[in-house]
């Protein structure tokens, strides 16, 4: 269940990003099939879905505001973006920037986070007066504007706080990981991967069906056992869902067998 979120004044006249991506659109559609749907498979009921990247589940739900998703995480995914493409087009001779990588892999984590956390405001303690009274969309005109507001009775809400903590949370992140370096993975022609809704305890993002990013700074041509072994470990790493283009055509190692 999204935790409960602030809904912007009626018609958001200042669209206000309510929808916020973990993962990016962009990306997901990467696993679009002829239909432009990905299959979601639900780890709480094991329950299968042919859903768009617009679809409610890859998002959280006003966790951040409107200056994280739109300078924070829109400058990370413009620069992994073009990571994505110059990999999509070269492969294993493309010259991966490690930092932007990393990046990407630490702002995927930290909006997975904060999109399944409860979002608390901090209310000041004491007699609080404001020096002047705002409507709800004069606070998300300013929001919109990357001016923090409180409210009238004294509280700054939790999507203003998530805002600064994603950026603190992604250079920390960053930080730890600055000596990683990452590998280029090619499935073969019978295999291709699936892609977890977040990679916390695996440094691994899949780019398309039949290439992903691994942790390790060594390239390879897998085999069909070692893509269904990934898939074990992408699914094990997925919290609420994992997806696919074609769940038949991606192999899910168990146990000892395919």
């Amino acid at each position: 269940m999204q935790p409960v979120y602030k809904r912007p004044t009626k018609g958001n006249p200042y669209n206000i990003t309510v929808r916020q991506h973990v993962h990016s659109k962009h990306l997901i559609k990467k696993f679009a099939n002829a239909g432009e749907h990905v299959t979601a498979v639900t780890l709480q009921n094991g329950s299968v879905r042919q859903v768009k990247p617009t679809d409610a589940i890859f998002c959280a739900h006003r966790a951040w505001d409107e200056k994280a998703e739109r300078a924070t995480c829109g400058q990370i995914e413009v620069e992994y973006f073009l990571q994505v493409k110059g990999i999509l087009e070269n492969e294993s001779n493309y010259a991966v920037d490690h930092k932007k990588v990393t990046e990407y892999y630490c702002l995927w984590n930290v909006r997975q986070l904060l999109s399944v956390t409860p979002q608390v405001d901090v209310h000041i303690r004491g007699k609080y007066t404001p020096s002047r009274i705002l409507t709800n969309r004069q606070r998300e005109h300013l929001e919109k504007n990357g001016v923090v507001t409180m409210t009238n009775f004294g509280a700054l809400e939790a999507r203003f706080l998530n805002g600064v903590n994603l950026r603190l949370n992604i250079d920390r992140e960053a930080q730890r990981m600055k000596d990683v370096k990452w590998g280029i993975l090619k499935a073969p022609v019978n295999a291709e991967f699936i892609c977890a809704d977040a990679y916390p305890n695996f440094e691994f993002m899949p780019i398309s069906p039949d290439l992903a990013l691994i942790g390790t700074g060594e390239n390879a041509k897998l085999k069909f056992e070692d893509v269904a072994s990934l898939n074990r470990m992408s699914k094990e790493n997925a919290r609420i869902f994992y997806f696919a283009r074609n769940l038949s055509l991606a192999p899910i190692l168990k146990s000892n067998f395919i």
